[in-house]
């Protein structure tokens, strides 16, 4: 038969295993959590918005010379929303909104944008 000593000890072993050890698994599981928060809540800054481009107002003025208003302002507003740009002047300067704009065709294979 066990000494008591040897019983007392196990007991103790038991209570060891039993109480402190998930006590631990608990505590790293909340340091996890708290490593986790701290990574997402330090994203970067997000950019400020710029204004965005009036379309309508930026297409009215470069058709304003068109021989063809209606045809210009639809071709122009639909190379504006694509693109974000438009322009300057009534005519030419693609260059200037960079490949976007210049890069717009129609369907038999001219410019699309004005």
């Amino acid at each position: 038969m066990a000494s008591s000593s040897s019983v007392f000890l196990f007991l103790c072993l038991g209570v060891l295993i039993l109480v402190v050890v998930p006590m631990q698994i608990q505590r790293a599981r909340a340091d996890d959590i708290e490593i986790f928060r701290a990574e997402s809540i330090s994203f970067p800054p997000a950019p400020s918005p710029s204004a965005p481009l009036n379309c309508t107002d930026a297409c009215a003025h470069r058709c304003s010379k068109s021989g063809r208003p209606n045809r210009c302002k639809r071709a122009c507003g639909t190379c504006c929303i694509r693109c974000s740009c438009v322009p300057p002047g009534t005519a030419g300067n693609h260059n200037v909104c960079g490949d976007c704009y210049a890069r717009q065709k129609e369907p038999n294979g001219d410019q699309k944008c004005p």
